[in-house]
Order: structure tokens, then C-alpha cells, then sequence
């Protein structure tokens, strides 16, 4: 097994590259940072699931309201079940809708700062001031809100020119919803990881390895959801084991797998920008060595 691996290494550069990037993932223990990100981000989705819920409820059209639910589960495939049934629980925006939305802008900057713990080891650079740490985090949340809004509305757009020209129930319908819905996530997902790679690492990498490895990541993590939505449906009944606790342990596990693929992605970009660390993983596994 290590004489294929390092025959691919020595034989194929983007190879050679994933796996320069994973043994250094290994050598920094990212994995611990993956931990300290899960819990924040659990925090943060917990307190943007009251939130949407709060804003759905201020939607006048129960279609509309349908329809937004479907196109948010088009950006996270994962959400599924009651986790996407808890979006239509709140009945009007309250006070509870207030203070999920302050929650939330709280935990962004605590994902933020989640984030910024894994990529000051992988950079070898100091952290930001605690200010600037704030700043990050609320202009993060900020992009990903933006993000969000543009990206429903276009699966909203979609849906509808779709529902205008093919029957709603016919096969043209069905097969344009299923190729538009990986089609815009996997740009939400390029998009949502070149603004991490670019602006929150605070090194500001080279535009070509920010996209190359976005790409990358945005794909395999896109295809990583699906497979645990594959996984979850036909293979593991996860609520059948956990009951009223599925969606909890779902989401953990997405989330989890969220900061892994992560904190890789930024050890991709890494080893793009410094080629001697490629060279050097060769080198390891030369024979001999």
C-alpha cells in the first residue's frame, strides 16, 4: 500500500499535492481544531435555524414560504427531516426571533475565532487582536448572509422559470430541480470557501490556489453530503437508534465533517503557495529514505 501511494505521489502532482496537504493536516493535530469549530458552529446553526424560522414566518405566501425552505435545502443537502421541519415552527417574528439573530452574530465571531486558531498553526502567524477577530467574524457572518440571499433567490428564480415551461409534476421539471440543486450549491460552496481561504486565513494567498483548492474542497464536500444523505437513508437509520436526537447527531457529524474539509482546504492552499513542502513530501517518500 505505501509502494502505490508513493508511486502516485512521484507520478501525479495534484497527488502529490492532497497528500503533502494531508500529512501536514496530521502533523499539525488539526483534528483538535476541528472539535473547538464544531461546537461554535453547533452553537451558530442552532441560533440561524430560530432565525430563519423567525424570517419565514414573516412571509405572507405559504408557497413562497415552501419554496425557501426548498431552496435552503438545496445549499445544505444535509438538512433534512425535522431539522428542515423546524424552519416553519414559529408562527411570527418575536422576541425570540431578536435574540437568535444577536446569538448568532455572537457565535460567528467564536466560529471565526474557531477558524482563525487552525489556520494561525498551519501559516505558523500570530492571531488577530480580539477586535479584529470581531470584525471578521461579523463581516463573515455578513458575506455568508449576502451569500445566502442571493444564492435562495436564484434557486427560487430557477424553480419557478422551471415550473413555468415544464409541467410541475412532469420529468423536465424533476430533472432541471435535480441538476440546478448540486449545480448551486457547489457554487455556494466555491464561493463560501474562496472567502475563507482569501480573507479570514489573514494571509491573503494567491487568487489561482484560492479558487484551485475552493474548487477542490467545494466539490468534496458537496459530494461528502450527499454520501452521508445516502448513508443516513438507506444504509444507517439513524432515527430508528436515536429517535428525537437524529437531527442533533446528524448536524454534529456535518459539522464536524464541515471543519475538517476546512482546515484541509487551507492546508491545500498552503502547499500550493509553498512548492518546496511538495517537493519535500516526495522526497519522504522516495525509496531509501
Amino acid at each position: 500500500m505505501r509502494r502505490t501511494h508513493s508511486a502516485l505521489v512521484h507520478r501525479y502532482r495534484t497527488y502529490a499535492v492532497a497528500s503533502a496537504a494531508h500529512a501536514d493536516f496530521v502533523d499539525n493535530r488539526l483534528r483538535y481544531h476541528t472539535y473547538y469549530f464544531t461546537v461554535n458552529a453547533f452553537m451558530g446553526v442552532l441560533a440561524l435555524f430560530v432565525a430563519l424560522s423567525s424570517f419565514i414566518a414573516l412571509l405572507p405566501s405559504n408557497e413562497f414560504k415552501r419554496q425557501l425552505v426548498e431552496a435552503i435545502k438545496s445549499i445544505m443537502p444535509i438538512m433534512r427531516g425535522s431539522s428542515a421541519e423546524t424552519l416553519n415552527v414559529f408562527k411570527t417574528f418575536g422576541v425570540l426571533g431578536i435574540l437568535s439573530i444577536l446569538f448568532l452574530l455572537w457565535t460567528a465571531t467564536r466560529i471565526s475565532d474557531a477558524l482563525e486558531s487552525g489556520f494561525t498553526v498551519i501559516w505558523k502567524t500570530e492571531k488577530r487582536r480580539f477586535t479584529g477577530r470581531m470584525l471578521v467574524g461579523l463581516f463573515m457572518i455578513a458575506v455568508i448572509g449576502v451569500l445566502f440571499i442571493v444564492t435562495s433567490g436564484v434557486q427560487f428564480g430557477l424553480t419557478r422559470l422551471l415550473g413555468a415551461v415544464f409541467e410541475t409534476r412532469g420529468v423536465g421539471y424533476h430533472l432541471g430541480t435535480s441538476l440546478a440543486k448540486p449545480i448551486v450549491g457547489l457554487l455556494v460552496d466555491f464561493l463560501l470557501f474562496f472567502f475563507i481561504y482569501r480573507v479570514v486565513t489573514g494571509v491573503k494567498p494567491g487568487w489561482g490556489n484560492c479558487a484551485r483548492a475552493s474548487i477542490a474542497v467545494g466539490a468534496l464536500f458537496l459530494g461528502s453530503q450527499y454520501l452521508l444523505n445516502l448513508y443516513f437513508d438507506h444504509i444507517y437509520k439513524v432515527p430508528l437508534v436515536y429517535g428525537s436526537l437524529a437531527s442533533g447527531v446528524i448536524l454534529v457529524l456535518w459539522l464536524q465533517l464541515t471543519g475538517v474539509v476546512t482546515f484541509y482546504g487551507a492546508e491545500v492552499v498552503y502547499v500550493l503557495e509553498n512548492e518546496n513542502l511538495v517537493s519535500e513530501h516526495i522526497r519522504s517518500l522516495s525509496p531509501g529514505t
